[in-house]
């Protein structure tokens, strides 16, 4: 799990109600996100998302203060890969493993446990690097989602 904290600072052109950003702020979040539960209450409130694109699951707590001149959004909570991605990444180890097992696939005759360490490291590598990449997807697009939210209500 990776943890997820964003905000933004919004400096309001009219009168907008914390209810108003918040309804923003979720139907911006639907072109993004698949969201699966919204909390209750206007400047306090809890999501649930899943990623259209990314195969992440998201556990978003939001916070809105408004006055009559200003808006902040913090956004704060927890990423983490679905289930699929990681049954994904396992078969993939374990298909390397059993392509071992086949004479002339990878190279296994004496002199080649280097080569069959450098696989499995790279392999490792992948994973490693891959899941990042998808974990770090979802702070992105919430900045993006953000700075859309001020510029529809800024000045």
């Amino acid at each position: 799990m990776k943890h997820i904290e964003t905000s933004r600072l919004i400096n309001l052109s009219g009168a907008a109600g914390a209810a108003e950003i918040k309804c923003s702020l979720v139907e911006r979040l639907r072109g993004a996100f698949h969201i699966e539960t919204v909390g209750e209450g206007a400047e306090k409130f809890t999501l649930t998302a899943m990623g259209r694109d990314i195969p992440c699951h998201c556990m978003l707590n939001v916070l809105l203060k408004t006055d009559g001149q200003r808006a902040r959004l913090i956004i704060d909570g927890g990423a983490e890969i679905n289930s699929s991605t990681k049954i994904f990444y396992i078969l993939g180890i374990l298909a390397l493993l059993v392509l071992g097992l086949f004479p002339g696939i990878i190279n296994t005759s004496r002199g080649a446990s280097a080569l069959d360490f450098l696989v499995f490291l790279f392999l490792g590598m992948f994973v490693l690097y891959d899941m990042n990449k998808k974990l770090a997807e979802p702070e992105k697009l919430l900045d993006r989602i953000l700075q859309a939210v001020a510029t529809e209500f800024g000045a």
